[in-house]
């Protein structure tokens, strides 16, 4: 699953777990939101990136207009 960075990056205060967001992505559509995890891979290419993250509830793909982590 791939998402916008839009719709995975930092706002809400504390974040949210991966498992939330692939349970109920509608609720988080067009929104900011903030998860924390374990990258497990990463690709780059200019400044703009894509990589697999898990916190322990999920994994998720997330796009990035700001490169990887």
């Amino acid at each position: 699953m791939v998402l916008v960075a839009g719709t995975v990056f930092a706002a809400a205060c504390g974040g949210t777990s991966i498992r939330k967001v692939t349970a109920d992505p509608s609720r988080y559509r067009n929104e900011e939101v903030k998860v924390s995890g374990e990258v497990l891979d990463s690709y780059s290419i200019g400044s703009r990136g894509i990589y697999h993250i898990d916190d322990g509830s999920g994994r998720l793909w997330v796009y990035s207009d700001n490169g990887v982590p």
